[in-house]
């Protein structure tokens, strides 16, 4: 499926509801979605056209400057072996936490002026620092542009979603709250002067160069080794949190304990953090690329991230 994060929670709920109704004796028939109207004709006056594409140039610039005031380049999880873009192998680590202590967590963030999306933020950063290959971190957040759209967008099934990043200083005695706070802080001040429009006008104008991103194998190819030298080269870890799911915990026969989902981590950086809510319980996926960073190294960066964010709650 080409969508975002959202869109997959919709037809997984849509297709779980069908199997419970099923394996209960029904039909499983769901109504159809209308067709949905493109992403274009929901955009805000100010993003559409020529408007819209130098607001996206200027977005870019901006992400430049600070990465040059800044004075090195963003760092990135060391690579164990580099590989071509075809023979490199998305997966995953998975870690769950119990809804009593996502309450929790969720009292400790609030009681630190921060979000739960700050807190998953800073303590990812934390997990990797030891892995960095610097001390400057470019962290990436897709932002939900479904209720900022004009009209908002509903339960469309597409790609509506857009992206905020900010620079930081990471080192072994960064504090966790004071990280946590400015990854929140600076998410709502560029969420307020419209930056995640910006980043999509940008996005469109590359992809619709079909002339130079064709819908062949080459083409497809091409668009990778763009993304990854001109947008994800600036990256260096992000979480993408799609909140709570809509999703009944029990479908006929159907037990649904948690829902784990993969994105791709181009735009994000080599290394993402995949956050979603069902019932309480935080489900939650470290997505990395073999050979570029291994099974076993990832596995030991959850067990940090997992002892630092429980530890934060305590």
């Amino acid at each position: 499926m080409i969508g975002d994060g959202i869109s997959g929670a919709f037809l997984a709920r849509d297709l779980l509801k069908s199997c419970g109704d099923i394996a209960g004796g029904g039909s499983g028939e769901m109504p159809a979605l209308p067709v949905p109207k493109t992403i274009e004709s929901h955009m805000p006056t100010g993003f559409q056209g020529f408007r819209g594409r130098w607001a996206g140039i200027k977005e870019y610039r901006r992400m430049r400057r600070e990465i040059r005031r800044l004075g090195v380049r963003p760092a990135h999880v060391r690579v164990e072996e580099d590989a071509p873009v075809g023979q490199r192998k998305t997966r995953i680590v998975p870690l769950r936490i119990p809804s009593s202590r996502t309450e929790a967590l969720l009292d400790a963030a609030r009681a630190n002026r921060t979000t739960l999306h700050g807190l998953l933020g800073a303590t990812l950063c934390l997990a990797l620092q030891p892995e960095f290959d610097g001390s400057v971190v470019t962290f990436a957040s897709p932002v939900n542009m479904r209720n900022r759209m004009e009209p908002p967008v509903g339960e469309d099934i597409c790609l509506f979603v857009s992206m905020v990043n900010s620079q930081h200083r990471v080192d072994e005695d960064t504090d966790l709250w004071a990280l946590a706070r400015d990854i929140r802080g600076r998410a709502v001040e560029q969420m307020e002067r419209g930056a995640p429009f910006s980043f999509l006008t940008l996005m469109n104008s590359i992809t619709a160069r079909r002339w130079f991103f064709p819908f062949t194998e080459k083409g497809i190819a091409r668009h990778a080794r763009f993304a990854l030298k001109h947008i994800a080269s600036q990256g260096t870890a992000g979480i993408t949190n799609i909140g709570q799911l809509d999703i009944e915990s029990t479908l006929g026969p159907l037990q649904i304990e948690a829902v784990h989902f993969v994105v791709s981590p181009s735009l994000l950086g080599y290394f993402v953090l995949t956050a979603a809510s069902l019932q309480g319980t935080l489900c939650l996926d470290f997505i990395h690329c073999e050979p570029l960073v291994s099974h076993e190294r990832t596995q030991a960066i959850a067990g940090r991230f997992e002892k630092l964010l429980l530890h934060s709650s305590e």
